[in-house]
């Protein structure tokens, strides 16, 4: 009888021998059992292929790549083998927890409006800390303003809706973040208010080694979903957005006042067109600029900037931006005075 399993999972994976065992046990060992798990080794060269082919589960299917082409072709192939109704993605070097499917499943067939669930992310070999996502669909989507506001490896989504999507095979970098961004649009976004996967931070991870590109890369994801509401360009062109949101070189008082009034344009433009829900909006658009403030006024590393420039900048603040300021600056000089 031919197996039709409800959940593919793509797990490309290089070089993870240390974790590999472990990542695929916390599949295998899942409270949903009917699922596929497709395995693209990108060439690994330090042994994950030799422990992979200790696996007998026949649920398994394995791809061994002989020329290593990343992580963007070898999901994509994923996606192309996938026969299941759900598509999970799964890092070699992480671990689901053991009702991660059994809780997406329900999710996604009880709400045919949702495309797409995800959840929380607990770091693992490191501070333990939690990553918590926004839960709904109007949150998650405005928030990708800010940055990957749902994790690819602890995501699950409906594969025939989204047949049509696949990574940018030419990104090294943020592939995840530009992914989401292609399919925001075609149906609801959710997730889980739970730890659905522990997340292991190391040195040999992909984030980290492409991390000063992937600040780049992630720029101009941010461009591209701004320019959605459709401002002047000409007058906020993409070399001023991206070194205000950067902070890596000086900044003018005329830039500064220039920035503050992109934002108020985003928020009239927005309130029309509706690209995105107008409160979340305001939410994401006040946390920018607060990020700002924060670096321009108590970081050190600010880049040019003078007691008199922040004094000149601190004029032009609406008057609750600049009760933020002065309010940190009581605290800082309080606790100053406290340790002296």
């Amino acid at each position: 009888m031919k197996f039709s399993p409800a959940i593919s999972v793509i797990m490309p994976v290089y070089n993870c021998v240390s974790f590999i065992e472990e990542a695929v046990n916390s599949i295998l060992n899942q409270t949903f059992a009917n699922f596929e798990l497709i395995i693209i080794d990108d060439a690994s060269t330090d042994g994950t292929s030799d422990i992979l082919k200790n696996f007998t589960d026949p649920r398994i299917k394995f791809v061994f790549k002989e020329v290593n082409q990343g992580v963007s072709t070898a999901t994509n192939e994923g996606f192309r083998l996938a026969k299941g109704k759900y598509i999970a993605r799964m890092d070699g070097d992480d671990i689901s927890v053991k009702e991660r499917f059994e809780k997406q499943v329900g999710i996604l067939e009880t709400n045919p409006e949702i495309f797409i669930c995800g959840g929380f992310v607990k770091y693992l070999g490191g501070s333990n800390s939690i990553i918590v996502y926004k839960e709904t669909h109007q949150e998650i989507v405005t928030g990708l303003l800010l940055s990957n506001s749902i994790c690819m490896g602890v995501s699950m989504f409906r594969r025939k809706e989204l047949s049509h999507c696949f990574y940018d095979q030419n990104k090294k970098s943020g592939e995840d973040y530009d992914f989401w961004t292609k399919v925001a649009w075609l149906g609801e976004m959710y997730n889980i208010q739970e730890v659905l996967l522990l997340y292991r931070v190391h040195p040999n991870q992909a984030s980290i080694a492409h991390k000063p590109q992937q600040i780049l890369d992630d720029i101009k994801i941010r461009l591209y979903l701004f320019k959605k509401i459709n401002y002047d360009t000409k007058i906020y062109t993409d070399e001023f957005i991206s070194k205000m949101l950067l902070l890596n070189e000086p900044i003018t008082i005329k830039e500064f006042d220039l920035f503050l009034k992109w934002i108020e344009e985003l928020v009239k433009l927005n309130s029309k067109s509706k690209v995105y829900p107008q409160k979340e909006l305001q939410n994401v658009l006040q946390r920018i600029k607060r990020i700002l403030l924060f670096s321009l006024y108590f970081k050190k590393s600010a880049i040019g900037i003078s007691k008199l420039w922040r004094f000149t900048a601190l004029l032009k603040l609406p008057i609750n931006d600049a009760l933020y300021v002065l309010k940190l600056k009581s605290k800082e000089i309080i606790k100053a005075k406290v340790k002296i």
